[in-house]
């Protein structure tokens, strides 16, 4: 006989009590760490021509950055499941 388990969220479900704890503790630490990197940078090369023996590249600099506030966001977002899963225990 299959008993059907239904699907729900994480804040809903018993099985998943210490799981809202660990995901705002990773929110803070990430928070922290885009808090003191603002981005960072990565090179890529790009193939500019290819005529028989000879090969010409071009290496290109990208940077990825995102904002201050981002970090602020995922900081309070985890302080807030962590009080949120202290409350429901």
């Amino acid at each position: 006989m299959l008993i059907y388990k239904p699907v729900c969220m994480v804040f809903v479900c018993n099985y998943n009590k210490g799981f809202m704890r660990i995901f705002g503790i990773a929110l803070i630490v990430i928070g922290i760490v885009m808090l003191v990197f603002k981005g960072f940078n990565f090179q890529t090369q790009k193939k500019v021509a290819d005529i028989g023996p000879i090969e010409i590249n071009r290496t290109e600099n990208n940077r990825v950055s995102w904002p201050l506030y981002g970090g602020a966001i995922a900081i309070l977002a985890g302080v807030v499941l962590i009080v949120v899963d202290k409350r429901k225990s």
